[in-house]
Formats: structure tokens, C-alpha cells, sequence
């Protein structure tokens, strides 16, 4: 309001860790707080005393995870060897090296003995054409880009009967178009072109839970292709994934986790593959197709090419470029992508939203393993993204970037709840730009917060239900979980300390609640993979990925676990 006194910064006394003493914390804000009183035990004292929450003070310290004030680079240092830095997470750069390549003699013998090679790929070809009951020995993801051209040209030349599947996103570029058209007639190949009439609304949702575009593009085009490959009785996919992909996506955390078996690693893979294909959440929900599920009695082999195949990017040009001297590169696409014109949206919302490429990873992977040179990976991260095309899909799409410097939590409230024995619980609620890890979360707040100010629950919600005045409806938020409550110290039960000790060793994260859920501290289906060996081999009870899922808790699982068979 026009000529309205600044908010006053106001002294909020605390009672110090021993409740003895006052310490004075300043403090502004422009919304006056609500008042609660919470009964807290302090150190040193037998009885409990009634102590004044205040959940603005809370609410703010939420507001501020995650904040980048400025956004400046000032401080970022670069990698010398590979194209990344300090601003990826998890990665230190000392005297010009960053902390991924120092490690990855680490994983170098591994990663060898996972890239097979051509001779390879010809054995897996030929098991697979025995069981196969349709006329075509594969179904190759054909983009009409660099890579999906130099594959299918190279299956022809191993005399593999080839059918292809393009996926229409809405923004293919026209000459991808009309290199799939001109080369599939060319050579005789059956060729599918399908679409998702939501796919716009599968890119929001994309964007809103990711902070990309190629999720939502690669589960329609997923699900696309194992229905068609099941209707023409196929039993292999082919995809163009490069190797720098494969490793970012596939074995890192693999390799990180001490698997490094081929077999094991197909295996957990295919495991990964059929929870992404049937698991629920937004993007999924966005793009329907319920009826096409992963389904255990499936023979379909998912196989990425360039796992068999080191070429380098120039003689993959080159090999193109004397194979068919009417291919064309398309000059119409966005960046890191040689035949989708949206992709620019993806790097740029990724930029905006979590403060650095998208592609950055997959490319340091493709230099160390000597697909790509150092100059050419930096110049295809380095061009500028934005402008006129990407505000305009923007547009067509409905969505607003995420401003980072707001943060990754956009709104917050905390509630005093009451627990099963009627005691009073901090409830934190947030809603926030991106997947929140709860551990890390909890931790900011251990930093920043006195104990007795520290929610019991963490709960996220898509958006923050307002009443009609306009305020967060409190009445309306869901409630904490059910079950016994415990403090996060407690030891809990034999097998819930055993849980919490694979959890830790699983997750790489120290505090871990017993409501905690698996997948809001990090955890994947490819982790999930690995915490279920880990419990089958460490504590002699048998179990599976999906219950995983069912029981994404310690004290739901161990309860699980407990059940009598």
C-alpha cells in the first residue's frame, strides 16, 4: 500500500538448547505470524515447558532452500577435461578437474566390459530372431536425426530386416520429416509416424515436475513403440541413445552402487523399464494410454545400438554423409538435438529452474569415453537459448518458468497437528518447483533452526489450497501420516534399524525418519533394485522392486517384512 511504513524488524526471544538462558534472533516479515504453543522437553529439565512456535519463522526458513539470490557466475569454476561445472550438483572442481572425471578411472574397467561390442550386438541379434514371431527382426526409434539415421543405415548394412517408428511430438523438425520419408522409401523399410493428441498438456507437465520437455516425450514415445513392436510380434527395440546418455541415465548410479555385472545390470535394467512403463504420476497421467503396460510375460529386448557401436560424432557424419548424399543435418531444430524444434524450451526452463544444462551431464560422459571432443561439446552447450521460439511454445503450452531466484520452495505452511496420542506435531507443508529430498531439507532446516522449531512431517503438495479471502486454507491440508510416532532418534524396532542401515548405505543419506519416503530422499526404481538385494542378501527375507513402491516407508516395509509368509 502506497506510503505504508516499512515492516518493523521485530526480536523474537528463543530459550536456548539447555532452556536456561535467552538468545535473541532478528527477523522481518510483512505478514504478522500465527501463535502456537508446543510443549517441549529441554536437555536438563524433567518437565515440560510451553513454548511459543511462531510458523512464519519456520515458513521463511523453507522459502529461502534452494535460493539462488542473484544467480551470478562469478564463482562457478569449469572443468578443464569435460564441459562440466561447480554449478551441476554434487560437482567440485580442484586444480581445474572436476570430481566426476577424478573418479572415473574408478569406473573405467566397468564401463569397458558394459560397451560390447559389434560381434556382440550380432549374438544378441541372433538369439532374439529365433524367438521372434513377426516378419521384422527389429523396431528402431527412428527420429530422422544424425544418430537414428547412422543406425538404421548400419542395421541395413548387417542385413537386418528393419521396420521403423517415428513419434510426432508437434514440433519435429520438417527436415527430419522428410529425411524419415525420403530414406524409409528409399530403402524399403515399413515405417510407423504416430501421435498424441495431449502432447502439449504432456509437455506442461513435463516442464511443471521436471523442469524438461524429453520426459513426457520419451514415456509416450515408450509406450508408442512397445505397443506397436507387441502388435507386430517384434521382439527387439532398438533406440539411438548415445553412450554419454546410457551412462548418465543407466549405470552411474549403478556403478556407484558396486553393480558392475552386465547381466545384473541388463536385469535391474529391465526391472527399471517395466515400473517406468506402468508406474502413476502426473506426466504418466497426462499421457494416458492405461492399456499399454510392461507386462512380465513381454520378450521385447530394449537395446540401445551405440552400446555396440564407439563411433565417434565425426565419423558418424562422415559414415552419413557417404551412405546418402541427400541427408540433411536440419537447421530447423533447437539445441543438442538434430530433429526436435522444442527442445530449446527444455534447456531453457532447465536453465531458468535449476540453474544449469540439462545436457551438460550426458556430454561430459560422450568426452571421457571419447565419442565427442571437448571443443564440440562445449560449443553445443555454449550457444544461446531463449528468444522469440521458445516464448512462443511457451506460450502454446501455458507454462511460466520457475524464477530460481525464488527458490525451490514456492510456498510453505506450517500447522501443529495432533498425533495418535494426542500430542502436539510441527506439520510442514510446502509446494515447491521441482522433487524436494526430504533428508536435504531436513538438514537445512537443522542448520538454520532451533530443535524444538524442527516439523515432525514434511508433506508436499502440488499447489496450496487458498480460501476465498485469498489465504492458505489450513483446514484443508492433508493429514500427516499414520502410526506410531516416534522422534527420528529412536532406535526403533530390530528390523527398522536394519532398514535404516540399507537405507543409508542405499540412499547416501544420514537422517532418515521412519515415515520417510524412499523416493522423496533420491530413491529410484534403479536404487530400489539395489536396496532389494541388499535386503534379500543381508537380512534373508525375500521381497521385490514393486513392493518397493507399496511400502515406500521404513516402518510400512519393515512391517511388510515381518508378515508371516
Amino acid at each position: 500500500m502506497a506510503g505504508s511504513p516499512a515492516a518493523p524488524v521485530r526480536l523474537i526471544c528463543f530459550p536456548n538448547a539447555g532452556g536456561n538462558t535467552t538468545a535473541f534472533r532478528p527477523w522481518s516479515t510483512q505478514i504478522p505470524p500465527a501463535v502456537e504453543l508446543l510443549a517441549v522437553q529441554f536437555p536438563g529439565r524433567q518437565k515440560r515447558i510451553n513454548v511459543r512456535i511462531e510458523p512464519a519463522e519456520i515458513e521463511l526458513t523453507l522459502r529461502e532452500f534452494g535460493r539462488n539470490a542473484d544467480g551470478s557466475d562469478r564463482d562457478v569454476a569449469y572443468c578443464e577435461r569435460c564441459v562440466l561445472d561447480t554449478r551441476h550438483p554434487g560437482v567440485t572442481v580442484t586444480d581445474g578437474l572436476c570430481s566426476v572425471c577424478a573418479g572415473f578411472d574408478t569406473h573405467r574397467d566397468s564401463a569397458t566390459r558394459y560397451f560390447g561390442l559389434e560381434a556382440d550386438f550380432i549374438r544378441l541379434m541372433d538369439t532374439a530372431r529365433i524367438e521372434r514371431r513377426g516378419e521384422h527382426d527389429c523396431l528402431l526409434l527412428y527420429s530422422g536425426g544424425k544418430d537414428s539415421s547412422y543406425v538404421l543405415l548400419r542395421l541395413i548394412d548387417l542385413g537386418y530386416r528393419v521396420a521403423t517408428f517415428t513419434f510426432d511430438n508437434g514440433y519435429i523438425s520438417r527436415t527430419a520429416l522428410e529425411n524419415i520419408e525420403r530414406t524409409t522409401r528409399k530403402l524399403g523399410v515399413p515405417h510407423v509416424t504416430a501421435t498424441l493428441a495431449q502432447m502439449k498438456q504432456v509437455f506442461a507437465e513435463s516442464l511443471r515436475h521436471e523442469s524438461t520437455v524429453c520426459g513426457g516425450c520419451f514415456r509416450a514415445l515408450t509406450l508408442l513403440s512397445t505397443q506397436l513392436a507387441r502388435q507386430r510380434g517384434t521382439n527387439v527395440v532398438i533406440t539411438g541413445l548415445s553412450r554419454g546418455q546410457i551412462f548418465e541415465t543407466k549405470l552411474k548410479r549403478l556403478f556407484e552402487q558396486g553393480v558392475v555385472d552386465p547381466a545384473d545390470i541388463d536385469r535391474r535394467l529391465d526391472t527399471h523399464r517395466q515400473l517406468f512403463n506402468i508406474r502413476e504420476d502426473p506426466i504418466a497421467r497426462s499421457v494416458g494410454l492405461k492399456e499399454v503396460m510392461a507386462r512380465q510375460e513381454d520378450s521385447i529386448r530394449y537395446v540401445d545400438f551405440f552400446r555396440y557401436d564407439n563411433s565417434p560424432s565425426r565419423d558418424v557424419r562422415h559414415y552419413l554423409a557417404s551412405r546418402d548424399e541427400r541427408w540433411l543435418a536440419p537447421k530447423d531444430t533447437g539445441l543438442c538435438s538434430t530433429n526436435c524444434r522444442i527442445n530449446d524450451v527444455g534447456i531453457h526452463v532447465h536453465r531458468m529452474e535449476k540453474g544449469y544444462h540439462n545436457y551438460a551431464a550426458p556430454l561430459s560422459w560422450d568426452v571421457r569415453l571419447g565419442i565427442t571432443s571437448r571443443q564440440e561439446a562445449a560449443e553445443e552447450l555454449g550457444s544461446h537459448v531463449g528468444g522469440e521460439n521458445v516464448g512462443s511454445i511457451l506460450s502454446e503450452l501455458g507454462y511460466t518458468p520457475r524464477d530460481i531466484s525464488r527458490g525451490i520452495v514456492q510456498e510453505a505452511a506450517v500447522v501443529v497437528r495432533k498425533g495418535a496420542a494426542q500430542q502436539s506435531l510441527l506439520c510442514a507443508y510446502f509446494a515447491s518447483s521441482e522433487r524436494v529430498n526430504v533428508a536435504e531439507l531436513r538438514d537445512y532446516l537443522v542448520r538454520r533452526l532451533p530443535e524444538y522449531l524442527m516439523p515432525k512431517h514434511f508433506i508436499r503438495v502440488d499447489v496450496m489450497p487458498l480460501s476465498t479471502s485469498g489465504k492458505i486454507d489450513l483446514t484443508t491440508l492433508p493429514p500427516p501420516p499414520t502410526g506410531d510416532e516416534v522422534i527420528s532418534t529412536s532406535a526403533g524396532s530390530e528390523i527398522e534399524v536394519q532398514l535404516r542401515h540399507l537405507w543409508r548405505e542405499v540412499l547416501g543419506v544420514k537422517a532418515i525418519e521412519l515415515d520417510d519416503n524412499f523416493f522423496d530422499l533420491g530413491g529410484d526404481s534403479l536404487l530400489a533394485t539395489v536396496l532389494v538385494s541388499l535386503i534379500e542378501a543381508e537380512l534373508g527375507r525375500s521381497t521385490s522392486v514393486m513392493e518397493t513402491f507399496h511400502h515406500p516407508t521404513i516402518r510400512h516395509m519393515a512391517r511388510m517384512l515381518e508378515r508371516p509368509l
